[in-house]
């Protein structure tokens, strides 16, 4: 599944760029993590759920991540 793309983005008038050294943040971050898997929930719900105790269902889980981008910028992950 692809998860950031290199490049320029905009939300309304605010500019975001995707850079190398944020997709290396984002795979450094990834492995760090002590289940070896970042859970993919819907509507931002493990935010919201933070500390109550309350289930969070998830979509599926992100298992593993590419160590960097490919020729396209595209840092993929297994679903």
């Amino acid at each position: 599944m692809p998860i950031a793309q290199l490049g320029i983005r905009y939300k309304g008038k605010q500019k975001i760029e995707i850079t190398r050294a944020m997709l290396s943040h984002v795979v450094d971050n990834f492995r760090k993590r002590d289940t070896g898997e970042v859970p993919i929930d819907y509507d931002r719900a493990i935010e919201t759920a933070a500390g109550s105790g309350a289930p969070v269902p998830a979509a599926g889980w992100i298992k593993a991540i590419e160590s960097a981008p490919d020729r396209n910028g595209i840092l993929w992950a297994i679903v």
